[in-house]
């Protein structure tokens, strides 16, 4: 693969910025990824709109709409992509000169996520939620910890004993036909905005908080994340929900985003 980083490509081993670069001193930065599907970014003009509003939260200099999308358009070209994911990447750099790299990756889907996952709980919280920034060492150490104790995911509960969202992720619970999902400190993915949308036609939405002790109760659960879309939770630590299946609302709310894509 060919990575983009400030108007040339190099080779993804050989892809290097300078040590000096703000983004590598400090994690000063802001990201988004992007899907391919059939060479056609999905969401774009919403990722890239939230990769300015972070950026510009961070005081970074952005370039325009346009630069970012041609620069998409050229590492998509460059390496001849269809399905795949693009993370774009805007740092602080050097001497207020911010550098956007664009790092495509092969889009590779278990399909074995779709019969239900596991997630654990972790008290964690992510720095500065609302925004994108590159500084994700809760949501890494998160983690981690889900990939030790064999689990797909792991949920951040803050510590007010709140559920914010997953390390990578947003988290939805279905109760009595209605949708729940948190909508205070987290970062709302733009997965989970399409979501909503499209949940709307078909359920009512509670947009609240959520104790960590209702999760357990939930007739449904999933997540959703740019690579993986809508993802069946069947277990929330060592708790099964919906008898350790997929629950029939989940996956109506997953044929209706598949309808929704290129």
């Amino acid at each position: 693969m060919k990575v983009y980083i400030n108007g040339e490509f190099f080779d993804e081993k050989k892809a290097k910025i300078s040590v000096l670069d703000k983004g590598f001193l400090y994690g000063y930065g802001a990201y988004v990824t992007t899907r391919l599907y059939n060479k056609k970014p999905f969401l774009l003009d919403e990722q890239i709109k939230k990769l300015i509003r972070s950026a510009k939260f961070l005081k970074i200099k952005t370039p325009t709409i346009g630069k970012i999308k041609t620069a998409l358009q050229k590492t998509i070209q460059e390496n001849n992509l269809d399905n795949a994911t693009l993370r774009i990447t805007l740092s602080a750099g050097i001497n207020n000169k911010p550098t956007l790299t664009i790092i495509p990756k092969e889009l590779i889907i278990n399909n074995e996520i779709y019969k239900g996952i596991r997630v654990i709980t972790v008290k964690a919280h992510r720095v500065m939620p609302e925004i994108k920034t590159s500084n994700c060492i809760p949501s890494l150490l998160a983690r981690k910890l889900a990939k030790k104790r064999r689990a797909y995911e792991a949920i951040l509960i803050d510590q007010e004993g709140f559920v914010r969202e997953g390390s990578r992720s947003n988290i939805f619970f279905i109760k009595n036909n209605v949708l729940f999902t948190p909508d205070r400190k987290i970062l709302k993915g733009e997965t989970r905005n399409l979501t909503l949308k499209l949940a709307k036609k078909i359920m009512k939405i509670n947009l609240c908080e959520i104790e960590k002790k209702n999760m357990y109760k939930a007739d449904e659960c999933f997540i959703t994340h740019t690579s993986g879309e809508i993802i069946p939770v069947v277990k929330i630590d060592n708790k099964k929900i919906n008898k350790g299946k997929p629950g029939r609302m989940t996956l109506k709310l997953i044929e209706v985003f598949k309808n929704a894509t290129p």
